[in-house]
């Protein structure tokens, strides 16, 4: 757990302390702390934390707006590759497309005047972009439609809020950038360079080492390393200093 300027609820590295029941018990403190924040109003907020149903530890999404939560969302393929663990803690929620009534404690009731909230599998959909050309765009794919017709709906949280402003009708969702294509040369500069200035920047190293036979691979290296160099010095001049961090 973590108490700093903004709350945080427990992340994987409280590993093992998942079995104990204090950590489950901090982050619905940490979530009754974010339901009362006041910069939390009017706004859908989505808190990630452990939780406790019917005696089984899923790791879930807490959705909630102006302190009330809208549901509980459990994880349905938990990450078990590289560093992470997560079936060591976790469950994975096996019921398609169902919800449950989950009972909240009494520190979340007293705020919300909720009992019972639903959990389960459901759809979370945000978007930035143009809804209605995603709609004409499915809509001409005549197989989707079929199985979407046949396909079980998911259970439906109505809520009498809107995210959008009432005046954004006219708006446009994006601004039109133009596009400027490089050239198969400046791919092969830049693309590399990039690479390695990028793997130079995290390894923490102050440079390479290049031993130069003459050849066409030494040479090509060295090329790549002078097109770095040569970029690196453009965004200094450019004032871009934040890009050597």
């Amino acid at each position: 757990m973590a108490d700093m300027k903004i709350t945080v609820t427990s992340g994987y590295s409280c590993e093992d302390h998942f079995y104990e029941g204090d950590t489950f018990l901090h982050s619905w403190e940490v979530l009754a702390e974010l339901l009362l924040a006041p910069l939390c109003k009017d706004i859908l907020v989505d808190v990630g934390m452990p939780v406790m149903h019917k005696n089984v530890s899923y790791n879930c999404r807490v959705i909630f707006l102006n302190k009330q939560i809208l549901l509980i969302r459990p994880k349905k393929i938990l990450c078990d590759n590289g560093n992470y663990r997560e079936s060591r803690w976790f469950s994975a929620w096996k019921k398609n497309r169902q919800t449950e009534d989950f009972h909240l404690p009494m520190i979340i009731s007293k705020i919300t005047s909720q009992k019972l909230v639903p959990i389960g599998d459901a759809e979370v959909v945000t978007a930035t972009i143009d809804l209605e050309d995603i709609r004409s765009f499915r809509n001409m794919k005549r197989s989707n439609a079929h199985l979407a017709a046949s396909s079980p709906s998911y259970p439906r949280i109505l809520v009498d809020f809107s995210l959008s402003s009432e005046n954004d009708t006219t708006l446009l969702t994006t601004q039109p950038i133009e596009w400027s294509f490089l050239s198969a040369e400046e791919e092969i500069a830049r693309g590399p360079a990039c690479w390695l200035w990028d793997y130079l920047r995290r390894s923490g190293q102050g440079g390479f080492f290049l031993p130069l036979s003459g050849g066409i691979d030494s040479s090509s290296t060295a090329l790549i390393v002078y097109s770095m160099c040569n970029l690196i010095m453009n965004s200094i001049r450019q004032g871009g200093d934040g890009n050597m961090r």
